[in-house]
């Protein structure tokens, strides 16, 4: 009896010694690196056992981590990227029921990421033209320049420069920086002219298509007439009709049925508009008209391929123009849109 105790006290102990650690299990069933930094010392990582098993290691004197390797290496190559910054002191905090080792992206950055310990979050970025990858979590070069924070990287300082996802707002470069500014209220930034001109009646931005109006007023979407805006505090929040109906605005809501021959007013320069007749979801038109009066909103001309509001975020959207309409589309899963090139590609 005393030896079968002794057995499976052993056992448990056997057990208990070589049990998985959380940190580990999550790496492996990743596919991530099994050895990770501490956010707060160059000098100190943790890495996985064969056994799955988690251990702290700490770097001889000047030696540091070594991303790359998984050892500690000279501290004279330049190695450690952290920012050694304090975890931050978030009402939210996108590490509290995270294992210590995740890497979080930041929302709204695309260089931007957390890295999580001990349920606190460290604020760390990539190094200037690279962007953070949320799927290998780890930073990866930004080859196609897809992120906003590496529009500044070859620009002279002082340059005004287009936000793809917001019409009424820029980025201006400084040291290489993209730092997004806002134009005034009511106002948009005009790409040709780099300069935030007047726009209140939302003529030219649809961010402005709220000013002046109610919270709770509905604003039709030129651009998608299955849609349509609802005004909260003076900015616009678009919503989507039922299936099988689209946005009257003439009943000011939602009807049965698709979108009828309407006409539409498109912006033509900064200070005039032209009104044509423009079939959607048809090659007919109820009038003779030239080929440049059925131009979508924004200029863009019939065909032309644009990014989807929130690009990257929304990588794998664009918007063809077509019959004057914006339509939007998607790649299909496993490409994403290049706004570069105009055209989709795998997503790799």
């Amino acid at each position: 009896m005393n030896v079968t105790l002794t057995a499976v006290v052993l056992l448990t102990t056997a057990a208990l010694c070589y049990a998985a650690d959380a940190e580990c299990k999550y790496r492996k069933t990743r596919k991530l690196a099994l050895h990770w930094p501490d956010p707060s010392n160059c000098t100190r990582y943790y890495r996985c056992t064969n056994r799955s098993v988690k251990r702290e290691v700490v770097c001889a004197e000047g030696k540091v981590y070594n991303a790359k390797t998984g050892k500690c290496s000279n501290n004279s190559e330049g190695l450690c990227k952290l920012t050694l910054a304090m975890p931050l002191d978030l009402t939210v905090n996108p590490c509290a029921n995270e294992i210590s080792g995740v890497y979080l992206a930041q929302p709204g950055y695309c260089r931007n990421f957390y890295i999580c310990s001990q349920n606190q979050a460290y604020p760390q970025i990539c190094d200037a033209g690279s962007r953070f990858n949320s799927t290998a979590r780890t930073c990866v070069p930004d080859t196609n320049s897809e992120c906003w924070q590496n529009k500044c990287v070859s620009e002279k300082n002082g340059t005004y420069l287009p936000n793809e996802s917001s019409c009424s707002s820029f980025y201006l470069c400084s040291a290489g920086e993209a730092i997004e500014q806002e134009c005034g209220n009511g106002s948009y930034f005009n790409t040709t002219k780099r300069i935030c001109l007047p726009d209140p009646d939302g003529q030219f931005c649809w961010e402005n298509l709220c000013i002046g109006k109610r919270d709770g007023e509905f604003v039709q979407n030129i651009m998608d007439c299955y849609s349509y805006y609802v005004c909260v505090a003076g900015k616009p929040i678009q919503q989507y009709c039922p299936e099988g109906s689209y946005f009257d605005s003439a009943e000011i809501g939602c009807v049965p049925g698709k979108c009828l021959p309407n006409t539409t007013e498109i912006p033509t320069t900064d200070t005039t508009t032209s009104t044509t007749d423009c079939i959607i979801e048809s090659t007919e038109v109820t009038t003779p008209v030239t080929e440049a009066a059925c131009d979508c909103p924004g200029g863009y001309k019939e065909g032309a391929l644009v990014p989807f509001p929130n690009y990257p975020e929304n990588c794998d959207k664009y918007y063809e123009c077509s019959n004057g309409k914006l339509e939007e589309k998607e790649c299909g899963e496993g490409n994403r849109f290049n706004s570069a090139l105009g055209v989709c590609e795998p997503d790799v």
